[in-house]
């Protein structure tokens, strides 16, 4: 199994001739301070710093300005050794002599290139296009490291800008579990661009057979006793009026047609958006723009990202009202298209009319011609509709199938996702949490108070036993706790809580926990790297560290 490990981390400020340079071992390491006075000294900074020079955007306090640092990670994989380099939006990856074998800015492409150069990536598929592609690197992240102002269950909300994906989560558990792939994420999102292509051309076909009903209703009570030669003469002198009314037609007919399968898709939205009220299980807030907010790529229609982007109780309900007021704006526009369409009918009357005045006998002949004439079309269309249907329910069923192939894994995880959170939760006491809740995966897991910490402690690494057991293939990186105790807590809960993390660093490679008096405690292994933080407060960076460091600081800067 590749793995990749942390050896040092420099973070360090040029302007300012400040750096601050820590290094790190294979296993166990722990970032400590005073318990007394030992908050404030700079151990969540060291521990965001690691994923954050990575690619993700941790979340750093105002009193940090990371965009003015440079920060650089060594790190080896398998028996290679690189440097990358990160500062603000830029990032450039060195090899062990620190020669530069690439940089990037865009952050999907640079997921891209690691994913090339290490191996570890997560697919998911994109709101935008609605296809599959390799997520931005948070994503990869996301189930190894917490943030300490984060620890509130079974949310991965430690890094910036995770709203890019709708309803993510579920796919990333599956995914780094081994039950996904990216074949079933390209199924998956086949499926679902087939089932709403599905409901637009039934939609398209009933308003299509509605439409031959009413023509039929007419050529019923018009007849067929005209003079088809007279017909001829008099249809030359009518030829461009028909036109026009015929072209009005067909154009009121394809609105109409728009108007109504609009309005099923903003239904199915309404209802999906009152299951989110009730619900409340999404973080993000309203879309309402054309934009992708992370890409800037034009989002064709910003209706099911506007539902998937619900994050609050608050937004879900504005959303409800939107979506309810926009069926109301549909009804009127479809009221407002099946009045002109009358008003078309009416102009055809008129005309027949018209044309009485010159020769009785062959009006209703014209009127016949221009109603058979649009009711083959009509036929016709409603002919390919159909075989397009049938042609898209067979690939909808082939679909299927492949997905079902992938029940068996998935089922075999979430069966072992149930043991062993129901594990931790009885080893963690942690009574508040309803066991037989705990169905799969997507089962919400939390607790309030003290308990919090240990319930997503529980989570985390569940997931992470997940991916050993069913996933060993996938490159295993790092996990990093920053301060898993970050609250008051009795030393039952801090014994039981260190104790869970460290038995769980022995099989799940190396790990970096930060918190308080940890130098000396009895829960920590002796084997452990300790690295205790005696600074002053917000002085983490200092000259001593920067004089050791500027070489490598500037060689990273100097190379593009």
């Amino acid at each position: 199994m590749a793995r990749i490990n942390f050896l040092k981390l420099i973070i360090a400020s040029p302007s300012e001739e400040l750096a601050k340079s820590i290094c790190f071992e294979s296993n166990l390491n722990v970032i400590t301070s005073n318990r007394k006075n030992g908050n404030d000294l700079g151990k969540s900074v060291l521990t965001k710093s690691l994923y954050h020079c990575l690619g993700a955007d941790c979340i750093f306090d105002d009193k940090f300005d990371a965009n003015s640092k440079v920060f650089i990670l060594k790190f080896s994989f398998d028996s290679e050794i690189y440097t990358i380099f990160r500062n603000r939006g830029q990032f450039k990856l060195f090899d062990e002599r620190l020669e530069l074998l690439w940089t990037e800015t865009h952050r999907h492409l640079l997921a891209e290139k690691l994913y090339d150069q290490f191996g570890f990536a997560i697919w998911l598929t994109s709101r935008a296009s609605g296809k599959t592609e390799i997520a931005s690197p948070a994503y990869s992240y996301a189930p190894y490291f917490v943030d300490q102002n984060h620890y509130d269950g079974s949310q991965f909300n430690s890094f910036r800008n995770m709203g890019e994906y709708g309803s993510y989560k579920d796919d990333l558990i599956y995914e780094f579990a081994g039950a996904y792939d990216q074949a079933y994420l390209d199924s998956a999102a086949r499926k679902t661009d087939i089932e709403h292509r599905l409901t637009q051309i039934e939609t398209d076909l009933n308003a299509n057979r509605l439409m031959r009903e009413r023509i039929q209703d007419e050529l019923e009570q018009l007849g067929y006793s005209a003079d088809m030669p007279s017909l001829k003469r008099d249809c030359d002198e009518f030829e461009d009026e028909y036109k026009r009314l015929a072209t009005g037609l067909s154009q009121i007919r394809k609105k109409l047609y728009r108007l109504k399968s609009d309005k099923a898709e903003t239904e199915i939205a309404y209802t999906g958006s009152q299951r989110i009220v009730r619900k409340l299980c999404l973080n993000t807030k309203t879309l309402r723009t054309g934009k992708c907010p992370l890409c800037e790529q034009d989002i064709y229609s910003t209706l099911m990202v506007r539902v998937n982007s619900s994050i609050s109780h608050e937004d879900a309900l504005l959303l409800n009202n939107d979506l309810g007021r926009d069926i109301n704006e549909l009804d009127r526009k479809i009221a407002v298209e099946e009045k002109r369409y009358k008003s078309k009918l009416s102009e055809l009357t008129a005309l027949k009319a018209k044309m009485n005045l010159v020769k009785q006998e062959n009006l209703t002949a014209v009127q016949i011609e221009g109603f058979v004439l649009l009711n083959k079309r009509l036929l016709q269309e409603y002919a390919e509709a159909v075989a397009t249907l049938e042609k898209n329910r067979n690939e909808l069923d082939k679909i299927n199938k492949q997905l079902r192939s992938y029940n068996s894994k998935k089922s075999d995880v979430n069966k072992r996702f149930v043991q062993l959170v129901q594990n931790h939760i009885t080893e963690l006491n942690l009574k508040s949490i309803d066991k037989t809740k705990i169905k799969n995966v997507k089962s919400r897991i939390s607790a309030g108070g003290s308990n919090a910490p240990l319930a997503t402690l529980a989570w985390y690494l569940t997931l992470l036993e997940l991916k050993k057991e069913f996933n060993e293939q996938l490159v295993e990186l790092p996990v990093v706790l920053d301060s898993p105790l970050n609250i008051e807590a009795d030393d039952e809960k801090y014994y039981r809580q260190y104790s869970l993390i460290f038995r769980t660093f022995t099989y799940q490679g190396q790990m970096i926990v930060s918190g308080l008096n940890l130098a000396d405690s009895e829960v920590v292994p002796r084997n452990a790297n300790i690295i205790i933080l005696d600074n002053e407060k917000y002085h983490l960076l200092n000259k001593e560290d920067y004089s050791e460091c500027k070489n490598v600081v500037f060689k990273c800067l100097e190379q593009n």
